[in-house]
């Protein structure tokens, strides 16, 4: 829970006891400024600090702060479950391609059928990319189409997914 601050502002109409607000969210419109709260008054309205406040708008001032607190939160909560989904998804793909490599790389033929599916490296060692690359150029007799864009300095992630985009096409 937020407390109110010496240095926040609002701009009061005392004679009507009104906060001046957001016509679209009906909101009180609090500044950190003091000038800039003062800009916006009109001849019968003062600027105060939101602790001088009466009770009742203090207390209205509190929830609305709170309430977007908590919006705020939700929204965070939100976008982390979001990535948290996304993900998953992304390493249910990466897994789904290393699957896919190990395949054509036939590992259960080469000594190496100790790894669970999730210990395939793939996608973040040369040690485990380079023989895929090797045995792709051996069997096209050179290199095809998908790696030769590819060069000496391509990153580890570029080549893993055009080793993976060309075994699917060979598997089409």
């Amino acid at each position: 829970m937020r407390d109110l601050f010496n240095t926040d502002y609002v701009v009061y109409d005392k004679g009507n006891d009104h906060i001046l607000r957001w016509e679209t969210s009906g909101d009180m419109i609090v500044f950190g400024d003091k000038e800039e709260a003062v800009e916006n008054c009109y001849r019968n309205e003062d600027v105060i600090r939101c602790t001088e406040l009466s009770a009742h708008h203090k207390k209205e001032l509190i929830n609305q702060i709170n309430n977007k607190v908590m919006t705020e939160m939700e929204q965070e909560k939100r976008a982390s479950l979001h990535a948290d989904v996304m993900l998953r998804r992304a390493l249910d793909l990466r897994t789904k391609d290393n699957v896919l490599i190990a395949e054509f790389m036939d590992l259960r033929n080469t000594g190496m059928s100790i790894y669970e599916e999730s210990d395939y490296k793939y996608h973040k060692s040369w040690d485990w990319l380079i023989p895929v690359v090797q045995k792709i150029e051996a069997e096209c007799e050179g290199v095809p189409q998908e790696l030769i864009d590819l060069s000496l300095y391509s990153n580890l992630r570029e080549v893993y997914w055009a080793v993976v985009e060309f075994i699917n096409q060979l598997n089409k």
